[in-house]
């Protein structure tokens, strides 16, 4: 059987962000909330945009995405790949009267702050925030409001 996959081009510009083989910064991504031993790393990205993750998913043999590695189950705790961590994808995308869109590293509390912020305070975003924040995971990437 042949599978044949079409991908729309990614958005955004390349960054550039390459590869940490820094033995720190590569050590500080070794194992996740469960503490897994024997984590290993080929390097680190920090991809900041799409077209960055894009680029390192091609160029790579094995990849991890990783988040907050909050993780119980040893699922973020990689084993020769490459981690590939959303840590700098926390940029707000687009916001609207009735919803948000943030990149998929943004921490909740990150969008607690922007959702409380004062010119957001009128709309259903502020109104809502409270259910929104009790209901999300580590990460948000797209809400919308009915």
């Amino acid at each position: 059987m042949t599978c044949r996959i079409r991908a729309r081009a990614a958005c955004g510009s390349d960054s550039g962000a390459g590869l940490e083989r820094d033995p720190d910064i590569v050590g500080s991504c070794l194992e996740d909330a469960a503490h897994y031993t024997g984590g290993h790393a080929e390097a680190v990205a920090f991809p900041r945009t799409e077209a960055d993750v894009s680029r390192l998913v091609r160029q790579s043999a094995r990849v991890l995405p990783i988040g907050a590695q909050s993780s119980v189950t040893g699922g973020a705790t990689p084993m020769g790949e490459v981690v590939l961590s959303s840590a700098r994808m926390d940029g707000v995308l687009d916001v609207r009267s009735d919803r948000i869109q943030v990149q998929t590293g943004m921490p909740v509390a990150s969008l607690k702050q922007l959702l409380y912020h004062p010119p957001l305070l009128s709309s259903p975003l502020s109104r809502d925030a409270p259910t929104l924040l009790r209901n999300s995971q580590a990460s948000v990437s797209h809400i919308i409001w009915p």
